[in-house]
């Protein structure tokens, strides 16, 4: 079998086909790029569905939850809530807030320690800062409380 018949390609060929090529590679890096930079568009969702507030007072622990169905909310945004508790049969003094959910911060508008008398009630304004990350669901917030202490 004879081996093919080698014809000569002209030098405009060649570079026409080197230009060519050329320019389908750059389409195809900027088209890659364009899709990537769409893909990176560096806003942080964070739907907060209920928030849980957890009363831990004396070993004993009860849970308030709250629906929170708020707007979708961005990374490092601060969101308010209040809710109404009370003093109980005997008293209680909050103490202390703390995250329950990592990622997030909270913190009291009302100053604390706070203590509501027995049969009172309060009305306990919170708020929370959303992550730097994409986030759905519930959060949870720790409250330490104890009963108030007695007059000496």
């Amino acid at each position: 079998m004879a081996d093919p018949v080698e014809v000569e390609t002209q030098p405009s060929v060649k570079r026409a086909r080197k230009m060519a090529t050329a320019v389908a590679l750059a389409i195809i890096a900027v088209s890659f790029g364009i899709i990537y930079g769409l893909s990176l568009n560096g806003a942080t969702t964070v739907n907060v569905m209920y928030v849980n507030v957890v009363l831990n007072e004396n070993g004993a622990s009860r849970t308030i939850s709250i629906q929170f169905n708020h707007e979708t909310l961005t990374s490092g945004e601060k969101a308010y809530l209040s809710f109404q508790i009370n003093g109980g049969s005997t008293g209680t003094t909050l103490n202390s807030i703390s995250s329950g959910t990592p990622g997030f911060t909270v913190g009291s508008v009302t100053p604390l320690p706070l203590t509501i008398p027995p049969g009172q009630h309060y009305d306990l304004k919170l708020f929370f800062v959303t992550p730097s990350h994409d986030y759905a669901g519930d959060i949870t917030i720790l409250i330490s409380a104890d009963p108030p202490q007695a007059a000496s």
